[in-house]
């Protein structure tokens, strides 16, 4: 479940939930009732992994989800959040535009991680070739 989970089709389902995690962490209540999010996903391999994630590099998203969940979790944080399963896109109103978001968020993702990969390049000397005097 762990690596084919992050590398397919349930990599797009992660991004949306961590998404959605950080969304809530920048927007705690100001006030000190409490607040509840329900984050639905229909991969239940998804919510499975978060509670028992692997330990390879390949679980990056996942390591990053249970951490957000810690957070919010946490008794300072006024948050209750819950991953909720529901079934397949079929006759689930809201379910297709959850399925757009998440996708959505897997581009803006990787486009982050090529620019964040592209900026460590620019600003990294090269170490292999001498500085010129």
């Amino acid at each position: 479940m762990g690596a084919a989970l992050t590398m397919g089709l349930g990599q797009r389902e992660l991004e949306g939930i961590d998404t959605a995690l950080e969304i809530l962490l920048r927007s705690q209540p100001c006030d000190d009732n409490p607040y509840e999010a329900t984050i639905y996903t229909d991969n239940q391999a998804a919510i499975r992994a978060t509670c028992q994630p692997g330990r390879s590099s390949g679980q990056y998203i996942l390591r990053r989800i249970v951490r957000h969940l810690g957070l919010l979790r946490d008794n300072r944080s006024r948050w209750r959040v819950r991953l909720q399963w529901v079934p397949g896109h079929e006759g689930v109103p809201g379910n297709e535009k959850a399925d757009q978001l998440a996708k959505l968020a897997a581009v803006k993702a990787t486009r982050r991680t090529q620019e964040n990969a592209c900026i460590a390049r620019i600003s990294a000397p090269n170490q292999t070739t001498p500085h010129a005097v």
